[in-house]
């Protein structure tokens, strides 16, 4: 907290020595002057609210917040600080928090928000110290499944969490993505009592996830009794980070950011920018800017497994009821867990997460208790209005309640989503969840399925990975625990097999084909195998210039005989 309101302090000062000068500048008219100190009269009340200066006691900066943020004092806001929008009153400025999810949207360019009876309108942001271009970061997010591969992460080929090749038709490739700043608010017009609700502008928000390397998941799997075929499996991430990115407006037919004025902070419209680029010489416009908000939450990934006409219908059916599920079970408020739908295809999954901060112990207490899910499923169809025990529907629900109402799938929070929630969809998938059994965790695949998922994790312009797996499957050795894995954030390089060491680094095995004979490659490949040498990880290369079984012969501890999971 205290780096970031010395970087908003000093930025306010920045600001108020630029309009100075635009006023002392007579060469200029006497409009562009007046605003100019317009905006040096705001500078001057944000730097008196950040130095806690004047007599207003309900300013968001002092001791104890300070001493709350820090860790010092119980607090509950310093896992990861709100965004905040200033708004500048007749004599004084004020700060409104809000989380960081919902602080993407409500202070998105242009919304309006409404503070102390009156509407005001969100303008622009607090000029970084630095500008904005050294504020800007990129990320590559797979359309197939929506992992997000920030900084020079970027630059793997494959997905790290599906391994789909990312090119234009798999991945979407932002440049210009700056983490949501402190927003401007102007006063727009006082609220009237013919209002009847709030007008916001609809922004195309997409969320995405990300499992660091030290973050070790879980896998729960459920299916009928004497059945072979899965029908639910869960993957529990603790700690993921989870971002969510504005990428313009909604009824944009292309949503490509948004274009910001470098000198002022303001935002502008695309009339402004084109005005801009026009040649107008008081604005510096940059373009394509896509604020995004991240923050580390407890995720949940669901993989249905059940067919049905219309799968959009039936994911968000049963999202919502088993939401509801939780909420009753688990004794929590309906916004302590967020559910999303996410990804495309085969890898189309149900997001859920711990919304509330440090989240409530949910997914600890399922992977403690696996046989617990078919509570929640008997829980969901309960509240659908059917027997648990024998799907029927309820007598007195019959003519109450067709498709979905409000005492069943239908809230407020899911109004967007009304038209998609059907509770006969999901009656026999969740009659057969309430008497399925987990028979798997953690990495619970048969050899040959661990081979089988490994195959489909190669890159699949490189025929000599999957001769690679074939030889260590034929001979019947260990398989690797991993494929296309980033073992640390600290080296950036994506190995092409990982296995796993009890209590240390693991082992890195990397698959050098003719590519790798370039110069240029292997000082490269030299440089980051060192750095993961350095940090405790054994490294083996497999050449393409000597047998693969000669070389796989050299280490037999790693690649030991192996007959069951790895």
């Amino acid at each position: 907290m205290a780096f970031r309101r010395w970087r908003e302090l000093y930025g306010a000062a920045c600001n108020q020595r630029d309009e100075a000068r635009r006023i002392e500048d007579r060469s200029r008219d006497r409009r562009e002057r007046d605003a100019a100190h317009h905006r040096q009269q705001t500078a001057r009340r944000e730097i008196e609210l950040l130095l806690n200066l004047g007599k207003w006691t309900e300013s968001d900066f002092y001791t104890y917040r300070y001493l709350a943020n820090e860790g010092f004092i119980p607090g509950y806001n310093f896992p990861r600080l709100p965004v905040r929008a200033l708004i500048s009153a007749a004599d004084k400025a004020q700060a409104i928090d809000r989380p960081r999810f919902l602080g993407l949207t409500e202070f998105g360019p242009g919304n309006i928000v409404y503070h102390e009876g009156r509407k005001h309108r969100i303008a622009g942001c607090v000029v970084p110290s630095g500008g904005f271009e050294e504020q800007l970061r990129s990320a590559k997010t797979c359309l197939t499944c929506g992992y997000i591969h920030p900084g020079e992460e970027s630059t793997v080929d494959l997905c790290v969490n599906c391994g789909t090749r990312l090119d234009g038709a798999t991945c979407d490739f932002p440049q210009k993505l700056i983490e949501q700043p402190t927003t401007r608010a102007v006063r727009w017009t006082r609220i009237s009592s013919e209002e009847e609700e709030r007008a916001r502008e609809g922004y195309n928000i997409t969320s995405h996830f990300r499992i660091p390397a030290a973050v070790q998941t879980r896998t729960i799997r459920w299916q009928d009794e004497g059945q072979d075929k899965s029908l639910l499996s869960i993957r529990l991430a603790p700690q993921a980070e989870l971002w969510r990115v504005n990428h313009g407006w909604r009824r944009s037919s292309e949503p490509s950011g948004f274009t910001i004025d470098q000198a002022t902070g303001r935002w502008l419209s695309k009339r402004d920018a084109e005005d801009a680029e026009d040649g107008s010489p008081f604005t510096a416009p940059l373009g394509g800017l896509m604020p995004f908000v991240r923050d580390n939450r407890n995720i949940a990934l669901l993989n249905c497994t059940a067919e049905a006409e219309n799968q959009e219908v039936f994911l968000k059916s049963f999202a919502f009821a088993l939401r509801r599920a939780i909420q009753i079970v688990y004794q929590i408020e309906e916004q302590e867990v967020a559910v999303e739908l996410i990804g495309a295809g085969d890898h189309r999954r149900i997001l859920m997460w711990e919304a509330a901060e440090g989240g409530v112990g949910i997914w600890e207490r399922l992977a403690a208790m696996p046989s617990s899910f078919s509570d929640l499923a008997r829980e969901a169809l309960d509240l659908l209005h059917f027997d648990p025990d024998t799907g029927e529907e309820m007598d007195a629900w019959r003519e109450r309640c067709s498709a979905a109402c409000y005492d069943c799938l239908l809230s407020y929070s899911n109004q967007p989503d009304h038209r998609y929630l059907d509770r006969f969809v999901i009656r026999d998938y969740l009659l057969s969840l309430s008497r399925a059994v987990a028979v798997t965790e953690q990495s619970g695949r048969t050899y040959d399925e661990q081979y089988q998922w490994l195959l489909e994790r190669c890159d699949p312009a490189s025929s000599f990975e999957r001769e690679f797996l074939e030889v260590l499957h034929d001979d019947g050795r260990r398989l690797p625990d991993f494929a296309q894995q980033r073992p640390t954030d600290q080296v950036m390089v994506q190995t092409d097999f990982y296995y796993e060491r009890d209590g240390r680094p693991g082992v890195c095995i990397f698959i050098d084909g003719p590519q790798h004979d370039a110069t240029n490659q292997q000082a490269r490949d030299r440089e980051v195998r060192s750095a993961l040498e350095n940090r405790g990880f054994r490294v083996v290369a497999i050449g393409h210039q000597l047998s693969i079984t000669e070389q796989i012969d050299q280490h037999p501890d790693v690649f030991t005989e192996f007959a069951g999971c790895p």
